[in-house]
């Protein structure tokens, strides 16, 4: 994304539509909508957007009147005119072209802004897309789409081994790292893909095992400066990292995400001590005291789970398939040790290296996959933390308490 300056915008549009709305930020969005309208532009908040914006939050018709409520945007964007017309809402035709359509880079709107972004690209509209930065205050143009977030095992082993790792990592006794050529090989053809990638997130198992750590970052940083890097850890080898790393991680920005396991709260002083005198940004996540049972054996319905699905991470292995969930590429790495057999599907995952459109690995993105038939989402199950702990969990096991 490149910046977008006002006399940019002034040149080329006459509305400012935004498509995405963060409660959190109402003034900031507000003060936008004044300032716009102020300088002769038709600037608004969409009501709805193919029918994406009524999914999070309140209809909105419009800012100003609310007496004389308004839509802007042309009629056949709107898939609620029905709704707009019952409610008795004039609707002025505009050329698509004169509108610019702003997404907030908010973390809580990163998946409705690539719906939306899909849905823009479905209507030809995607060269007239932009995303406002809240934190910057400023605009970006997008000259492709944008990938809201992606995460990447830099190692797949683990120091803490918990009982029912959803990452399997209590089961893979010998090292297993990510590969560097192989990460760099895949920001490469993302780079091609996507204009740009809103986060990294780099997981393990337990990253900070791979003492190449630094190199992931640095290579992260490289393909994709814009990007908000994020590293999950339990903590427990941070007083132990040499002043290089830590000096990696601090110059590229690096969020480290620290998930508070019994040991790693003994330690939690040592650990905010090193990260703080170091100046990285870090953050201890909930204390951690029961995981759920995310993958079964039973099958289930599978466009109801994704759905609900709180895991739409994009996972990418080495081989550079990119699956929305990590789960079926987690299962194909480690079902030899597994007692557990489940299907697997080439549609359970993206091959990014045989697609041609970013746009297209998008709407991929947002399609229930097979491998969602086995997810516990909608039907959890709980069992006390645990670790170390090298067995395999069954839906069947006395220890998982169903939530009713």
């Amino acid at each position: 994304m490149i910046p977008l300056s006002f006399s940019e915008i002034k040149k080329k549009y006459k509305n400012i539509c935004f498509l995405s709305f963060d409660p959190q930020y109402q003034k900031q969005i507000d003060m936008l909508l004044l300032f716009f309208s102020a300088a002769g532009f038709n600037a608004f908040i969409a009501a709805d957007f193919d029918g994406l914006m009524g999914k999070y939050f309140n209809y909105r018709l419009s800012y100003g009147d609310p007496t004389n409520p308004k839509i802007e945007l042309r009629e056949d964007l709107m898939r609620h005119k029905a709704l707009l017309k019952e409610k008795g809402v004039p609707i002025e035709e505009t050329d698509e072209s004169d509108t610019l359509f702003v997404l907030l880079n908010s973390i809580r709107l990163h998946s409705i802004n690539e719906e939306v972004q899909i849905s823009l690209w479905k209507l030809g509209l995607e060269k007239e897309c932009a995303f406002y930065d809240l934190k910057r205050r400023c605009f970006y143009k997008c000259s492709g789409p944008v990938l809201s977030n992606v995460e990447y095992h830099v190692a797949w082993h683990c120091n803490l081994k918990c009982k029912g790792c959803s990452h399997y990592s209590n089961l893979i006794s010998e090292p297993l790292f990510g590969t560097i050529d192989s990460f760099t090989q895949i920001l490469m053809r993302l780079r091609e893909l996507f204009d740009d990638i809103l986060i990294i997130n780099l997981v393990g198992g337990e990253p900070l095992l791979n003492k190449d750590v630094g190199s992931f970052v640095l290579v992260s940083r490289e393909h994709f400066p814009k990007a908000e890097i994020r590293l999950f850890t339990n903590g427990l080898l941070i007083p132990r990292l040499d002043e290089q790393t830590l000096a990696v991680f601090r110059e590229s920005k690096v969020n480290v995400s620290i998930t508070n396991y019994p040991p790693t709260n003994a330690i939690k002083a040592r650990i905010k001590k090193v990260l703080s005198e170091h100046g990285i940004a870090h953050i201890f996540n909930r204390n951690v005291s029961t995981f759920d049972y995310v993958i079964g054996e039973t099958e289930r319905d599978a466009e109801r789970n994704f759905k609900n699905c709180s895991q739409k991470l994009n996972h990418l292995n080495d081989d550079g398939r990119l699956s929305v969930c990590g789960q079926p590429l987690f299962y194909d790495t480690i079902k030899h040790k597994l007692e557990a057999k489940r299907e697997l599907s080439d549609r359970d995952w993206i091959d990014i290296y045989k697609e041609a459109n970013g746009y297209e690995v998008l709407s991929k993105l947002h399609t229930p996959i097979p491998y969602c038939k086995y997810c516990n989402e909608t039907n959890k199950v709980y069992f006390q933390w645990e670790a170390p702990y090298t067995k395999e969990l069954h839906e069947d096991d006395p220890c998982l308490i169903r939530v009713k």
